[in-house]
């Protein structure tokens, strides 16, 4: 029975998932000439599969735009959906497999990240990076963060064009994500 799960889980956790309308539509602000306040909104970015914010302008826009990055996560994205940080791909053995677990291990230059069942293999430069990413440096400035999801958490956005950091801040690009210092 556990060599069946296997076999049916490991598939479904390295082939990605495919992203259904309004979760695969690009993020859109709205339409410029809107006399609606703008807000702050959510949309899932195709390309890491994460869900980021962005400054609405109230009006127009697409279904890829959520209230709050909860509800984006909870419409776009399976729970128990396993991936290499950012939605980078995982690194493939010579049999063309990234799946790991306690007995079958990652090549040279790869982790296991593990999953319910399984893990995939991540490229460690990547993991890396993400890590580096997650620890932005405002110089002597604060980092902004974000209290949303009841504890203060690093406030990350895709572009520093959507506009997401608050008054008073300024936005800066790291390698995966866009991140907000207080000014």
């Amino acid at each position: 029975m556990w060599q069946l799960l296997l076999l049916v889980a490991v598939p479904l956790q390295t082939q990605g998932i495919e992203l259904r309308s309004p979760c695969n539509e690009s993020v859109h602000l709205g339409d410029s000439n809107c006399e609606k306040a703008p807000s702050i909104r959510y949309h899932l970015d195709a390309k890491t599969l994460t869900c980021l914010p962005f400054k609405y302008s109230g009006c127009g826009g697409n279904g890829n735009n959520f209230e709050s990055s909860a509800r984006c996560q909870i419409k776009c994205l399976p729970m128990d959906y396993l991936m290499c940080p950012a939605n980078t791909p995982p690194v493939k053995r010579n049999d063309g497999t990234s799946h790991c677990d306690e007995e079958i291990k990652c090549p040279k230059g790869s982790t296991c990240r593990r999953g319910f069942v399984v893990g995939l293999c991540c490229d460690d430069k990547v993991i890396e990076r993400y890590n580096a990413n997650q620890k932005p440096d405002c110089g002597n400035k604060k980092l902004v963060t974000d209290k949303t999801l009841g504890y203060p958490a690093v406030l990350f956005g895709k572009s520093c064009d959507h506009n997401f950091c608050p008054e008073g801040s300024d936005c800066r690009h790291g390698h995966f994500f866009a991140y907000c210092c207080k000014s």
